[in-house]
């Protein structure tokens, strides 16, 4: 089996349930599995870019390192050290490395890395640049590596620019050196009264006088004088609806709100919300979606050169059916099904493309077996010979109720060990599972506005049954009834919170990194972090804070609070990545960590049995592919994340697999940053989340969700 918050690949006894790690930590996120025919190599999908992995088993029955075997992308492989001398620089997955002898005897890209187990002075790479291990002001080691440019470092003063994916224009940063930093248009600038603007989240609207000589962008204008469903402008020319997605009387331009295929007809042309030409589908579910065409092979013949509607070169080739298709290099598409033939080749399944590709044995030949036309491609399987099902079929299943396609391939897919009985009915007695977790609704169950707690951005749950949280002047505690008393003073900017198993409280402030003891006496165990904001106490007694460092260097640190000492937990720009942690959590059994960012994603990196990251940090889910700051994250029994999100004012939920959710949307004035699960003393429920509310005058909100937090205090 594979696990996508592990990124590992496991045995389960199929009698005992006892589970082997065959390996973790990959640095990709395994999807779909296949044996090779004589059960000797173990093939594995990725599913965050366009290739095959492999692991061979030795004469012990022992699983080796796992290596890229192909990719459909770029055809055949070139191994990082294919012509290098031992210890010769290579490149692999995006990262530096040495080439050096593997334990079949050839060579192996063995990746820099960070700083971790090294000394000062040593060599370490972040991403492909390689650097030196440098002390850092917490007493640990960084990878110090050349800086990369600036947006406007070979630019001058006027020079278009880009920061953050959005257009600005270089300026003088007003240090007196002359340096230029690229400052980000507003939506409304260079534009005239009445144009069309979209603001930073991708909502449509119409310049109009502010203070004047500004203008601002209104987006409710396209909306005004209309009604929900009413058609709408947006500025690319492409047609939205109007939508209330607030449910609060103010309609907004959603140009992804189009039903292309209302009142129309199965195979009837459309254009979808992206502008793309296609004709409309039946979903699987009675109802009719726009399915994009890319019409590049239409009158065309067999190998004549292509182009599909994402731009990408190809050439027409037989979709199986009659009608050619535009096949390219693959792109970056994420892998789904795979299985193999009595020969060792490989089929693999697209996520986006509906194809299924045939693989030699030896990764070095990729050929179009059939494209479907529909997508994802989420299970293969050749027929067993029993019930009717051909064993030299290969049967495609399509995700959405979209039916089992049927390739005849004319030869047989790799020998199966068919089961002596089906019989499938558990024994007498077997208690059912829970299936709680299956049931909990896409909403709160119930919501309760608390007028008597204070929260600013965490709260926290002591065992005498009273929540603590911030004014924004002092710590107080509540209890149920509404009594509040004093608890800690002195500390106006007071983030996240969490409790030391010798019952002093953890948080992250303006001066540091703070605990305070029950007598109420207060010790900064790291003054140098102000800027933290996610604190989380795993089961080793350690701190764990996310540093939303405004210079652009967000890492997360872990606190000894018995010395106290302060290290470097992890840093995202060891690894080539550019994103800033801010908060953290652990799953249920501290096997992964999660971090939200500053900006719109997730990310889970794999922990050893001491709760050390076990390779690189992977992205786990993007909660909004526009709006930033992460502002809480709770896990609950079921492995679900709840994430509170700033700009859309938006409580979104997480599943373990990735999915996204809308599970709460609020106002302004009734966001929630932060959460903490009730203790079950004193009435805060246990299966209840309580959110500050820093812009209600710092209440706190009740949302009761079914199920209890993945670590009960």
């Amino acid at each position: 089996v594979t696990e996508a918050t592990r990124a590992a690949v496991s045995a389960v006894h199929p009698q005992t349930g006892a589970l082997t790690t065959i390996a973790q930590g990959l640095g990709f996120v395994p999807n779909g599995l296949a044996f090779s025919p004589d059960y000797q190599t173990l093939y594995i999908a990725s599913a965050s870019s366009a290739a095959i992995y492999a692991t061979h088993r030795n004469g012990n029955g022992q699983f080796g390192p796992v290596a890229l075997f192909a990719s459909t992308q770029g055809g055949v492989v070139v191994e990082p050290c294919q012509g290098l001398a031992e210890h010769a620089p290579c490149v692999s997955d995006g990262s530096a490395g040495t080439c050096e002898v593997s334990g079949a005897g050839g060579l192996m890209c063995a990746l820099l890395g960070g700083c971790s187990g090294k000394a000062e002075g040593d060599t370490c790479a972040s991403g492909t640049v390689v650097g030196v291990c440098t002390a850092d002001i917490f007493g640990g080691l960084s990878c110090n590596v050349p800086a990369a440019p600036e947006a406007c470092d070979t630019s001058i003063a006027g020079d278009s620019c880009l920061s953050g994916g959005r257009l600005g224009v270089c300026e003088d940063d007003g240090s007196g050196t002359g340096g230029l930093y690229c400052r980000t248009l507003e939506p409304c600038e260079g534009q005239a009264i009445g144009d069309l603007c979209t603001e930073v989240w991708g909502v449509v609207g119409v310049c109009e006088p502010d203070v004047l000589p500004d203008l601002k962008c209104n987006e409710d204008a396209p909306c005004q004088t209309k009604a929900v469903g009413d058609p709408c402008g947006d500025p690319a020319g492409l047609h939205g609806l109007c939508i209330d997605s607030m449910a609060i009387g103010i309609l907004e331009c959603d140009p992804m709100a189009v039903d292309a295929c209302a009142g129309a007809n199965v195979g009837d042309l459309c254009t979808d919300s992206s502008g793309t030409a296609g004709s409309c589908q039946d979903d699987g579910s009675g109802a009719l979606t726009c399915v994009a065409s890319s019409g590049a092979c239409e009158a065309a013949n067999v190998g004549d050169p292509c182009t599909n509607s994402q731009g990408q070169s190809g050439s027409c080739v037989s979709d199986g059916a009659g009608g050619l298709w535009c096949q390219t290099a693959g792109g970056d598409e994420a892998l789904h099904a795979l299985t193999t033939d009595r020969c060792g080749n490989v089929y693999v399944g697209g996520m986006s493309s509906g194809t299924v590709i045939r693989i030699a044995p030896d990764g070095s030949a990729l050929e179009l077996v059939a494209a479907t036309a529909r997508a994802p491609v989420t299970g293969l399987a050749f027929g067993s010979g029993v019930g009717g099902w051909d064993t030299q079929t290969l049967y495609v299943g399509v995700e959405g109720n979209a039916g089992i396609l049927a390739v005849a391939l004319g030869f047989d897919g790799r020998p199966m060990v068919m089961p002596e009985h089906t019989d499938t009915v558990p024994a007498v007695g077997t208690q059912a599972p829970s299936n709680t977790c299956m049931n909990l609704g896409n909403s709160p169950r119930a919501i309760s506005e608390l007028d008597k707690p204070r929260g600013y951005h965490d709260v926290a749950f002591d065992s005498d049954g009273y929540m603590i949280g911030s004014d924004e002047s002092n710590l107080v505690r509540v209890n149920s009834a509404g009594e509040v008393q004093f608890y800690a003073g002195g500390l106006t900017t007071v983030q996240g919170m969490d409790w030391l198993p010798d019952g002093r409280l953890v948080l992250a402030s303006d001066q540091g990194i703070i605990s305070i003891a029950p007598s109420g006496g207060q010790t900064v165990l790291e003054p140098d972090i102000t800027n933290g904001y996610g604190v989380t106490v795993g089961p080793d007694g350690l701190v764990y804070v996310g540093d939303m460092n405004f210079e652009g260097s967000g890492r997360v640190y872990r606190i000894d609070p018995a010395i106290p000492k302060t290290d470097v937990y992890l840093d995202p720009a060891d690894f080539g990545q550019d994103w800033d942690a801010r908060i953290v959590n652990f799953d249920a059994d501290y096997s992964v960590m999660y971090i939200g960012s500053k900006g719109t994603s997730v990310y889970v990196v794999t922990l050893d049995a001491e709760l050390n990251p076990v390779g690189a940090p992977r992205h786990f889910a993007m909660i909004d592919n526009i709006a930033e700051w992460l502002d809480g994250l709770g896990v609950d029994t079921c492995g679900n994340l709840y994430v509170p999100n700033y700009d859309t004012s938006v409580l979104f939920r997480v599943t373990p697999d990735g999915l996204v959710t809308n599970f709460w949307t609020g106002e302004y004035i009734s966001y929630v940053h932060g959460l903490e699960w009730g203790n079950g003393v004193g009435g805060w429920k246990k299966d209840s989340i309580y959110l500050p509310q820093p812009y209600d005058n710092t209440t706190v909100i009740e949302f009761q969700i079914g199920v209890g937090s993945a670590h009960p205090h």
